[in-house]
């Protein structure tokens, strides 16, 4: 829970402050863009591993960060249809995974439950992996919306 609050706190600050300004740039901005919402994982990985880092497991801080840059993928693709917004994407997937609990068994479950997996599965991992890779891209691409 603290990674997805940590993330969310995020989501307004990944619009720009006018899209007339980006379009008349003479350095493109995705380069930009990506580096910012690589940036937001990282201080947000940082924020929700912070109690783990004085006194837990390294397994702990692995998960609070793949959980962290899952989420943060999933607030960039919420960006794109409006910063205000961005939020709702990776609380409504927290909600619907929290309500119904972690499932295994199958690997479409274990990817649909990537947050509440344990730190050694390589389906939640990669599911978390790829979230995060199409909200950089999906970011820096398309940048965020009012």
């Amino acid at each position: 829970m603290s990674a997805l609050v940590a993330t969310v706190a995020f989501g307004p600050g990944l619009t720009g402050a006018d899209p007339e300004l980006e379009r008349t740039a003479s350095l493109a901005w995705q380069p930009r863009r990506a580096a910012h919402l690589l940036a937001v994982m990282a201080t947000a990985a940082l924020i929700s591993a912070a109690p783990v880092l004085t006194g837990e497991s390294l397994a702990k801080t692995a998960l609070m960060i793949r959980d962290t840059a899952g989420l943060a993928g999933l607030l960039a693709i919420g960006a794109a249809w409006g910063a205000q917004w961005a939020w709702l994407l990776p609380v409504g997937w927290t909600l619907v995974v929290v309500l119904s609990g972690p499932a295994s068994g199958h690997v479409y479950q274990e990817v649909l439950t990537w947050m509440l997996q344990p730190t050694g599965t390589t389906s939640a991992a990669v599911s978390a992996a790829t979230i995060a890779v199409a909200g950089v891209i999906t970011h820096a691409f398309l940048g965020g919306r009012r």
